[in-house]
């Protein structure tokens, strides 16, 4: 936990030097649970907010804020509410040579953070909901001008793992695919 408040400290400290390239964003996810996961819940359909700094052309860095309401199968009665995730996130365009507007560029993505995974009340023992984890996946992204401003759409697809590194001992690792799409602005 005490690394984790570290690295965020580091990366924000890059968000006040270089304010300029700093992009806010919304969206939508959608959630497509695997394994165990999908024996207990539904595909949900949550949100997500962003702040990135693309200072750099081909390497994006920023915060990642998901809120996802999950929706469980209807014959069970153990399963998961909801899923609250801060990240930092990390983005690179290895097949760009620039990064302008009106053009689409591919990503690779990859997130780290702390989650809040919530149980129903019917869960025996859950063990603490804290828990860190990730993601890694693909994304295209396509710049634009607008109202004077810079915006971005981004659709992106990620192999979501909230609670890969550090969880309850009695919780399984919960996997699954997360699809997303956001609008976001330059400042």
């Amino acid at each position: 936990m005490k690394n984790f408040l570290v690295i965020s400290f580091i990366f924000f400290t890059f968000f006040i030097n270089s304010y300029s390239k700093i992009y806010i964003g919304a969206g939508a996810n959608y959630l497509i649970p695997l394994s165990d996961f999908k024996e207990l819940n539904e595909n949900s359909l949550g949100i997500n907010l962003e702040i990135m700094n693309k200072n750099f052309c081909k390497l994006w860095y920023g915060l990642r804020f998901d809120y996802i309401p999950l929706e469980k199968k209807s014959e069970i009665i153990n399963n998961y509410e909801r899923i609250i995730a801060l990240s930092l996130s990390l983005k690179y365009a290895p097949f760009t040579e620039d990064c302008y507007d009106n053009k689409l560029i591919p990503f690779i993505a990859g997130n780290f953070g702390i989650c809040s995974i919530k149980p129903n009340q019917f869960f025996i023992n859950p063990g603490s909901s804290v828990a860190l984890g990730g993601s890694i996946g693909i994304g295209l992204n396509y710049n634009f001008k607008l109202f004077r401003k810079c915006w971005m759409i981004e659709l992106e697809g990620l192999y979501y793992a909230p609670n890969s590194i550090e969880r309850a001992s009695q919780r399984e690792n919960l996997q699954s695919i997360n699809v997303g799409l956001k609008l976001s602005m330059g400042l």
